[in-house]
């Protein structure tokens, strides 16, 4: 499946508002229910930041791991929201973002 949605979230949090953004891409057709799940992952990345998680995990873990860690949470986000939307490929797809971030994450926090 390609990249659908991107959050770009500030590498420094400041004081006061945070602006996090979110892109679609253009040219592609998307169906309901990847709107949906590619909606939602996208916010669950805004969530990290503008709950201050990410910064946290950032300055415990570095930035490689609690990026995995936030792409592990946003794809598990997804799976947990399959019985609400899905589509042929969403299942493989989603737990297979899962499975993939988080040998990343621990992979970058040494555990192998």
């Amino acid at each position: 499946m390609p990249l659908l949605g991107l959050c770009r979230i500030p590498i420094v949090q400041g004081r006061g508002n945070i602006t996090i953004d979110i892109y679609f891409l253009d040219g592609h057709n998307m169906i309901a229910e990847q709107l949906y799940h590619t909606v939602g992952h996208e916010l669950e990345h805004a969530h990290h930041a503008a709950s201050g998680d990410y910064y946290e995990w950032v300055e415990q873990w570095g930035e490689a791991a609690a990026g995995y860690y936030s792409e592990y949470l946003a794809y598990k986000w997804n799976v947990d929201h399959l019985h609400i939307a899905s589509y042929p490929g969403a299942r493989r797809h989603y737990e297979g973002g899962v499975n993939y971030y988080a040998q990343k994450y621990l992979e970058a926090r040494g555990a192998f």
